[in-house]
């Protein structure tokens, strides 16, 4: 049987590379070897490598330019087809499974319908986790790409707001809510641990923290006398900046950090991982990717306010014995679901 993932696989995004790497690994544990389809429209590959790369500064330029680097390097631990910008050119498959990340977020300019199901190569579509991002709930979702929705044989998401717009836009389809696959997968000893010690660790993107909320936190870890570091995107209030680290230095970061303040999906998601003390600042792209998860866990207090302020959410503590508890059942609900995606009339399936 010739699986294949469709994702957003090759992006030098930290979160979009663990996600497929996970699911990658939890589908070879089930006994299935996957296929990533390399494949990337040519409008978002330009878009993508335009905001990497277009910079007057050239010391920008340098860091990013090994930061793609480290990246290209680790996306050889997965098996791919050969890279195209034409879906005409990808392989045929017995099964394609179609996410996990933003992969519906057609609300950007670089939207591509492929992610749809719309021309893709394959007898069975499947989604996993996938998400519709910042895109409203009450939308309706254009017919060209509702109906290609239509042609999921099975649909999961990983947010209420999606799950929601599946519900209203396609009634009669079937949805159910799975965990993201970095939940899923255990990363024990690929972590690459760094030499640094007690530090508060920054992970967010340029001009997503106020002003103000700098000085909060800057002078929160000089109270505690804990170092700044962020990864992945320099931050210049920061201490140590280590922005070009490769995902598995990335991880090892949040595996050793005291605590981390974090505005993104995936800083939330391996906070939770490695049961950090953790603050989410939530800003209003990712309000519909996080809001509900980090409530639907208990965990609605780690939401940045400023009543309570970075140390009043930080000195909140997080029963981790107990959500571990609430996340077996979501984490064993989300295998079920991807075997039974493997499982699936595989009698009568045949290897192309």
């Amino acid at each position: 049987m010739k699986i294949g993932i469709l994702t957003f696989h090759d992006g030098i995004n930290y979160g979009a590379y663990l996600q497929v790497y996970s699911l990658y690994h939890v589908l070879q544990n089930l006994g299935v070897e996957p296929e990533i389809l390399n494949y990337k429209g040519f409008f978002h590959w330009r878009w993508e490598y335009r905001c990497l790369l277009w910079t007057k500064r050239p010391t920008r330029l340098v860091a990013n330019l090994k930061k793609l680097f480290e990246f290209k390097r680790c996306q050889k631990k997965l098996k791919q087809t050969s890279f195209t910008f034409y879906r005409k050119h990808l392989p045929y498959y017995d099964k394609v499974i179609v996410g996990s990340d933003e992969i519906w977020n057609y609300s950007v300019a670089h939207r591509d319908d492929i992610y749809f199901g719309i021309g893709l190569p394959a007898r069975e579509k499947y989604a996993y986790a996938a998400s519709f991002g910042s895109v409203s709930q009450d939308d309706n979702i254009p017919a060209n790409l509702l109906s290609g929705l239509q042609t999921f044989k099975k649909i999961s998401v990983r947010d209420e707001n999606s799950m929601t717009l599946i519900r209203h836009n396609l009634p009669q389809k079937e949805c159910v809510k799975v965990l993201d696959p970095t939940l899923l997968y255990d990363f024990n000893g690929e972590e690459v641990e760094p030499i640094e010690k007690n530090y508060v660790l920054i992970y967010t993107t340029y001009n997503a923290i106020s002003e103000a909320v700098q000085n909060e936190i800057i002078k929160f870890a000089k109270k505690h006398n804990k170092t700044l570091i962020a990864v992945g995107y320099h931050m210049p209030w920061c201490e140590k900046n280590f922005d070009t680290l490769n995902p598995f230095e990335w991880i090892g970061f949040f595996k050793c950090a005291d605590m981390v303040i974090t505005t993104m999906f995936h800083g939330t998601m391996f906070s939770i991982k490695y049961k950090r003390a953790f603050c989410t600042i939530l800003e209003p792209y990712r309000v519909n990717k996080l809001k509900d998860l980090l409530t639907e866990f208990g965990l609605g207090n780690r939401i940045y306010d400023e009543k309570k302020g970075v140390e009043g959410v930080l000195n909140i503590p997080i029963d981790y014995p107990l959500l571990e508890g609430r996340l077996r059942e979501r984490k064993q609900m989300s295998i079920d679901y991807i075997k039974s995606v493997i499982e699936e009339d595989n009698l009568s399936l045949h290897s192309s």
